[in-house]
C-alpha cells in the first residue's frame, strides 16, 4: 500500500521514510536504540568465579606441560623451566580473558553463561588491545594481598550507576546484559 506525506500529499518512495523528500517534514521519529541494561554485581561475581575456575585449569595445564617437558629433576635448569611454566601459565590465563572479551561473543565463558558481555563507551565490541589492558588490570587486582582490590572492585561495581568496576573506569568499558 503506497504511503503519502501527511503535509504535502506527495507519494513517498519508501514506506519507512522518516522525512518527506519533497517538503522536508518529519513523518516519523527515528527508531530509538535499545536501552542498555547493565550487568549486576552478582552477575559479574558469578561470571568471575566461573572464569576463575577455568583460568586456574588453564594455568595449571600450561604449568604442568612445562613441568613434564622440562622441570623434572633437581637442577637449576628444571627450576628455571618451572618458573617459565608459571610465567606462561599466567600469560595463558591473561590471554583467555583478552581473547574472549574481544571475540565476536564479547564475553568469556563465564560471562556467556550469565548472558553478559563487554562493550566500549560507544556500545561497540572492544579491541584486543583494550581487552589486554582490561584483563591485565583484573589479574593485577586478583594478585593483591587477600584479594583486597577484588573486594573493593565488587563494591564499586555494586554502587556505581553504570555498574562499572575500577578496571572499567580505567579503560572505559561497560558490562551489559545480552538481550534474550
Amino acid at each position: 500500500m503506497p504511503k503519502f506525506c501527511p503535509t504535502c500529499g506527495k507519494l513517498l518512495q519508501f514506506e519507512n521514510a522518516e522525512i518527506c523528500p519533497s517538503c522536508g517534514v518529519r513523518i516519523s521519529e527515528p527508531p530509538k536504540p535499545a536501552e542498555e541494561i547493565y550487568a549486576t554485581a552478582w552477575d559479574r561475581w558469578i561470571a568471575y568465579f566461573i572464569d576463575f575456575i577455568i583460568g586456574i585449569i588453564i594455568f595449571f595445564a600450561v604449568y604442568l606441560l612445562f613441568y613434564l617437558l622440562f622441570g623434572q629433576g633437581n637442577t637449576s635448569e628444571s627450576d628455571s623451566a618451572i618458573g617459565i611454566g608459571i610465567l606462561f601459565g599466567f600469560i595463558a590465563y591473561w590471554l583467555y580473558y583478552a581473547y574472549f572479551e574481544s571475540s565476536p561473543s564479547q564475553a568469556t565463558l563465564g560471562k556467556q553463561a550469565l548472558k553478559i558481555k563487554v562493550i566500549d563507551r560507544q556500545g561497540q565490541p572492544i579491541s584486543f588491545g583494550l581487552s589486554l589492558a582490561r584483563s591485565f588490570l583484573k589479574i593485577l587486582f586478583t594478585l593483591t594481598p587477600l584479594g583486597l582490590l577484588v573486594l573493593i572492585n565488587g563494591l564499586v561495581i555494586h554502587y556505581s550507576a553504570e555498574k562499572k568496576g575500577i578496571h572499567d573506569y580505567i579503560v572505559n568499558t561497560r558490562v551489559i546484559k545480552i538481550d534474550q
